[in-house]
């Protein structure tokens, strides 16, 4: 019964300290920075520290990050990926407020996207509706 207890225990405190591993709390100063992700997104965060603790939360992670906001700068650095010849079909819903468009697989989106010099506002799993 004590090792049941005991193993209760520290799962609860394991557990709790994967919460506050992320953080809480940024400074208010606005020093924007650009992540870009592996399916091609990019987001603007007010400050490093807020895309850390956002992407820390939510289980992502930044695979590059510049400063400044995103903008089609960013889009320049992108290079073109080998992709896998995998049928894994993702939607994009474009920040230029196009029409949504279907890609096979987020490598194939990602690789579009650069070359388009444009930005999903969104990936989402599945083809677009119509």
């Amino acid at each position: 019964m004590i090792a049941f207890m005991c193993f209760f225990a520290l799962l609860a405190l394991t557990l709790g300290q994967e919460t506050q591993e992320c953080g809480d709390f940024c400074t208010a100063n606005y020093s924007p920075v650009c992540c870009s992700y592996d399916q091609g997104t990019f987001k603007t965060f007010s400050n490093a520290c807020n895309a850390d603790i956002t992407n820390c939360k939510k289980k992502t992670r930044c695979e590059s990050m510049t400063n400044g906001p995103c903008d089609a700068e960013s889009l320049d650095k992108c290079e073109e990926r080998v992709c896998a010849d995998v049928k894994e079909p993702v939607c994009c819903t474009n920040l230029d407020g196009s029409a949504p468009e279907t890609y096979e697989n987020t490598c194939e989106a990602f690789n579009a996207m650069c070359a388009r010099k444009k930005r999903c506002y969104s990936l989402e799993e599945g083809e677009c509706e119509a």
